[in-house]
Parts: structure tokens; C-alpha cells; sequence
């Protein structure tokens, strides 16, 4: 992990006010199904990939939570080079988080909508990708991402 992750991470944490995921996900409320990367199908970079990515989810749902740490999380999230096939779901899931904080911080017409179609794109997408994935694979892919859907 590169130096500057370490410290997006750390700034993350601070200022997130010390909420963890579980304590998250229990104000929304919605279930946590968690990617299970060793029971995973598909090929190891691709699921290396999706892990990192949805551990940047469950960040970005405790930002929503507190309203608090979107910069190193969107900072994270534009340095996050993934696996091509993948691109299309981490822009997407990019896309979200960005218009969330638009939401959050200038009440921004449209956000909302815009990340939650951007979440079901994502969704559709990984669906799409990964037709053979266990079920339980499959049901964290929802979570993470209707976890992070306002609506």
C-alpha cells in the first residue's frame, strides 16, 4: 500500500469522529454482507480490486453517516487504478461518492438522483461481469452499493 493511501486513510479516520462501519450501517439501517475474497470466482487482481474497492464504499457510507470525510475518500478513489474490466464499475461508484458530497455539502439539485443512478449502474454492471459469482458475493455487491444509495 503506498504511502500517501496510508495517510488518506488515517485523515479518513480522523475525520470520520471515530464512527465505524458497523455503527454506519446501523443508522442507515441496512444489512452488511461482506465480500468474501477468498470464496471469489473471479480472476485474484480483479478481486483484490473489488475488496479494496468496497472497503472505499463502507468508507464512503460512514462519510454519508457523519457527513465528514469525503476528501481523502474522493482523493482515494481517483488514485484507485483498477483492473480494465473493472473500470467501468469503479467510475461509476466514483461518480456516486462525488455526487453525494455534492449533495451533502451544497445541496446540490439532482445529486441524489445522479448517485443513485450511478450505484444501480454499478450494480447492473458487476451483475453483468460476474454472472457465476457465489451468492453471497452477489449479495454483498448489493449491499455495499444499496447501503450507499440515499433513496
Amino acid at each position: 500500500m503506498r504511502l500517501t493511501t496510508i495517510a488518506a486513510l488515517l485523515l479518513l479516520a480522523d475525520s470520520a469522529w471515530g464512527m465505524s462501519v458497523d455503527d454506519a450501517y446501523a443508522s442507515i439501517p441496512h444489512r452488511r454482507t461482506v465480500f468474501d475474497r477468498r470464496a471469489a470466482t473471479m480472476p485474484a487482481d480483479e478481486a483484490d480490486a473489488l475488496q479494496r474497492l468496497f472497503a472505499i464504499v463502507d468508507r464512503a457510507i460512514v462519510a454519508r453517516v457523519t457527513k465528514s470525510g469525503y476528501e481523502p475518500l474522493l482523493a482515494e478513489l481517483r488514485a484507485f487504478d483498477v483492473p480494465s474490466r473493472l473500470r467501468r464499475v469503479h467510475t461509476l461508484v466514483a461518480e456516486a461518492v462525488l455526487a453525494e458530497h455534492a449533495y451533502l455539502t451544497r445541496n446540490e439539485p439532482g445529486a441524489v438522483q445522479t448517485a443513485s443512478a450511478r450505484l444501480h449502474e454499478a450494480y447492473a454492471e458487476l451483475m453483468r461481469l460476474f454472472p457465476d459469482e457465489s451468492p453471497h458475493n452477489r449479495d454483498a455487491f448489493f449491499d455495499y452499493l444499496c447501503a450507499l444509495d440515499f433513496l
